[in-house]
């Protein structure tokens, strides 16, 4: 007679003191474990959907925050805003210089035209 069929394994389930068979207590541990694996990817596909959902909230928030929604009409606005002030920032940087230069030059003619008078008309007396 075959003994390996009849070997009985002692289990303690949520009800303990029943027996079962190996190849009942293999399938039984074998069903768990799939039971636990479905479990974990319902709880990761509802976290991913979650996760997902958040993204999205977050997305349209952000898009909110832009004029129509047009993050990228916004930069450019942005931009030309940035290269105005820069430019005027130039210009004016290049006017003191001009003036700079154009009132070294006023006082130069000034001076000259008084030494040259002073030379003309020599010292008074």
């Amino acid at each position: 007679m075959n003994t390996n069929h009849l070997r009985v394994v002692f289990l303690c389930p949520p009800r303990a003191g029943f027996f079962t068979s190996k190849e009942n207590m293999q399938s039984s541990s074998e069903g768990r474990i799939i039971q636990l694996l479905e479990g974990l990817g319902r709880d990761q596909n509802a976290r991913h959907s979650e996760n997902t959902d958040h993204l999205q909230r977050l997305e349209e928030m952000i898009k909110e925050g832009f004029p129509d929604g047009d993050a990228e009409a916004h930069r450019k606005y942005h931009e030309a805003l940035i290269r105005k002030a820069e430019e005027r920032t130039r210009f004016y940087a290049e006017l003191r210089v001009k003036l700079a230069e154009k009132g070294i030059w006023a006082v130069i003619v000034v001076l000259a035209t008084a030494v040259y008078w002073y030379v003309r008309e020599g010292p008074k007396q």
